[in-house]
């Protein structure tokens, strides 16, 4: 059985439900799921999250982080960025594709999750 789009982003939104910004707590609880899976889920989980950071970055997106992040945005603070933004869930990832996110609202819980 493989990992579908639908399978990922219902484990994305599961973790953003119980960890909410804790995005230690995501990644861990992500990867404790992620054991669970057979060795083809896993990986098709993680060729599907390469997916949409790659995609993320096709669409332009760095000047939104820029923006968001105090300090500008290095290469490193980009893959962070995407991260976040894939964490968010498949709503914010996609209107931030769409090029209409609400970057204001997002400003500063972007801000604190990417200094922890």
């Amino acid at each position: 059985m493989e990992m579908t789009k639908d399978g990922f982003w219902d484990l994305i939104a599961e973790a953003k439900k119980r960890y909410g910004q804790d995005q230690d707590g995501s990644f861990q609880w992500l990867k404790d799921q992620l054991t669970i899976l057979s060795p083809q889920q896993a990986q098709d989980f993680h060729d599907i999250l390469h997916g949409y950071q790659q995609l993320a970055n096709q669409y332009g997106l760095w000047s939104a982080a820029i923006l968001i992040c105090e300090h500008g945005c290095t290469d490193d603070g980009f893959i962070d960025f995407r991260a976040w933004l894939i964490a968010q869930g498949r709503e914010v990832y996609l209107a931030a594709l769409a090029d209409r996110p609400p970057w204001r609202r997002w400003r500063h819980m972007a801000a604190a999750s990417l200094r922890s």
